[in-house]
């Protein structure tokens, strides 16, 4: 016997939302802009971390039947502010929606990015959030089955006049390019992560951010994701999703392609923010904007079962 549509909407979510520590974050993150439309399920993944969490869980999603297409509304998490006298904010994640065609029984991996840390120097990178189909588990990343990415905010720097870290980028579809550290190492480009600078780099989709100066770049999303890490003691920890590790400097944010690391710009001496990172879509999208989201990153889905392009069931 067919299920009715209450039964498939009860199974259609395997796993759920991100893990990460159970620990409030200094800063929720604020709700996402696009609202699903009136009669369509919403299914919300968060990232209940603290600041600087480097690591997490991925959620997954099970595309129940009669679905023909699924609405992805994602952002990028924020980057820390910079810590001593002067320091700056870090720059906010990029928020994208977009509308994809679907499979039943298709499996969704969801990555949602943590902020990077406040510290008492430069701040962490944020991480980017990630959503992506497998066909075996969610450690394994097939690189082409990328549907979003959306970046997040380079962290700000410390001393003096710093400068700000860069928003999480998003120009349209496809892919958004990251920006370089103010001043500091270039963004990545083509899905890499960024150059380092002081600071370390954010992570892309296929490798790692470049370190900085006692501190580690983000991993790539096909590396696991992880935040980078800080080996001087300032606790300036890149947020799950390739954010970078600071260092005096920001660390860049994670995305698919990684924001530089931030460098000290010679006649100021004042430390800079590391650089946004750069999203992607596979298709279209109807929400894009750069530096949307603040603390932590998100993902939401909006489906109809039983509705399809004809307007039949």
């Amino acid at each position: 016997m067919k299920p009715s549509m209450q039964e498939m909407r009860r199974m259609a979510v395997r796993g759920s939302v991100m893990a990460g520590l159970a620990l409030a974050p200094l800063m929720q993150a604020q709700a996402l802009s696009y609202t699903c439309p009136s009669g369509q399920t919403k299914i919300s993944f968060t990232n209940v971390s603290a600041p600087g969490t480097p690591t997490g869980t991925v959620g997954t999603f099970t595309v129940p039947a009669d679905v023909a297409d699924i609405s992805i509304d994602a952002a990028g998490a924020q980057g820390g502010d910079g810590g001593s006298t002067g320091g700056a904010v870090g720059g906010h994640g990029a928020e994208l929606a977009t509308t994809v065609s679907v499979i039943e029984g298709q499996i969704f991996c969801v990555l949602v990015g943590s902020e990077g840390k406040v510290s008492t120097r430069g701040g962490g990178g944020g991480g980017g959030s990630f959503v992506y189909v497998t066909t075996t588990d969610c450690a394994t990343v097939d690189s082409s089955q990328l549907l979003v990415a959306a970046a997040g905010g380079g962290g700000g720097g410390s001393f003096g006049s710093a400068t700000a870290g860069g928003d999480g980028n998003v120009v349209g579809g496809g892919a958004s390019p990251a920006s370089g550290g103010n001043p500091g190492g270039a963004g990545g480009t083509a899905g890499n992560g960024g150059g380092g600078g002081d600071g370390a780099a954010g992570g892309g989709l296929l490798t790692n951010g470049s370190s900085g100066n006692a501190s580690s770049g983000g991993r790539a999303l096909v590396n696991g994701g992880a935040g980078g890490s800080d080996a001087a003691g300032f606790q300036g920890k890149g947020g799950f999703g390739g954010g970078g590790a600071n260092t005096n400097a920001g660390g860049g944010g994670g995305g698919y392609n990684g924001g530089g690391g931030g460098g000290q710009n010679p006649s100021t001496f004042a430390w800079g923010g590391g650089g946004g990172g750069g999203s992607y879509s596979i298709s279209a999208l109807f929400v894009a904007t750069s530096g949307a989201q603040v603390g932590n990153g998100a993902v939401d889905f909006c489906y109809q079962v039983g509705i399809f392009n004809n307007g039949f069931e």
